[in-house]
């Protein structure tokens, strides 16, 4: 038995022979030399696949692309979660809802809207209102060149009248979850400037 070589493998000579007929088809032979013939001596380590084979490699590759779509679908689930979740919150934590078209702050709001609709509607109340303007402090400007302040106001969340025997009663409530530092002030300056004492619920 000789050397080893390349020569001496019948796949390397099928591949080497299937080279260069590829390289003669493509750019021509060299000039003096001839290429050899193609032989078909088969390669050992080729096999054949049979129709059971073929069937299950599709079997398996049918598993593997619902595989990847349902790994798609729980990937935009997550990432929906994801965006849902950058959405701007309340500061203090407050859900704002809808209910016959009024739109409120918070829940807590919404609750005593309806309830006060149904005291008005059985005549304990009247003049109902939402969202009531109070001025508390005038605008300033504080130089000719600087753009002036806007007003301090204040927004009540109900105003409404409450029938008594000594006629009616002006009531501005808010409705609050928390009492800021802010509002404070405000409700401080509605006392000073205004007179009126604002009803918490």
């Amino acid at each position: 038995m000789g050397p080893l070589t390349w020569r001496s493998l019948p796949g390397c000579r099928a591949g080497f022979a299937l080279l260069m007929a590829f390289t003669f088809t493509t750019y021509g032979p060299e000039p003096g030399l001839v290429a050899a013939p193609v032989t078909s001596t088969p390669c050992r380590f080729a096999r054949s696949i049979t129709p059971a084979q073929a069937a299950s490699t599709d079997s398996e590759q049918n598993s593997f692309l619902k595989f990847m779509k349902l790994q798609k679908k729980r990937l935009s689930n997550r990432l929906a979660v994801s965006l849902a979740s950058l959405k701007p919150k309340s500061k203090f934590g407050n859900k704002r809802c809808e209910i016959n078209g009024e739109k409120y702050r918070s829940q807590k709001e919404a609750k005593r809207h309806q309830a006060l609709l149904q005291s008005e509607g059985l005549g304990l109340i009247e003049n109902l209102r939402r969202e009531v303007r109070f001025e508390l402090a005038p605008g300033v400007k504080y130089a000719p060149t600087e753009r002036a302040k806007p007003a301090l106001r204040y927004f009540a969340d109900f105003v409404y009248d409450r029938p008594t025997c000594h006629g009616p009663v002006h009531v501005v409530e808010d409705c609050k979850g928390m009492r800021t530092d802010v509002y404070k002030i405000k409700k401080h300056l509605m006392a000073t400037v205004h007179g009126i004492f604002i009803f918490e619920s």
